[in-house]
């Protein structure tokens, strides 16, 4: 009774680290870019003005926007 129990507790420990060790790596992992391209950023009430000014500049060639959710 006790080895299982001691086994499950160290189960649920070792799952909860892995878990917590994947959102951090998730969350803090550097996200490179292709050379050439652009640092990825966040788009807020902040940045949105610059992806307009970006978006209009470019008027001459094809753009897309792609607005992704996981809802």
């Amino acid at each position: 009774m006790r080895r299982s129990l001691r086994w499950a507790a160290f189960a649920s420990v070792s799952f909860v680290v892995i878990g917590a060790a994947t959102i951090a790596w998730m969350k803090l992992a550097p996200r490179p870019t292709p050379a050439g391209q652009a640092a990825l950023t966040r788009l807020d009430e902040k940045t949105f003005g610059q992806l307009r000014e970006a978006f209009n500049a470019s008027a001459d060639r094809t753009r897309v926007v792609a607005l992704l959710s996981p809802t």
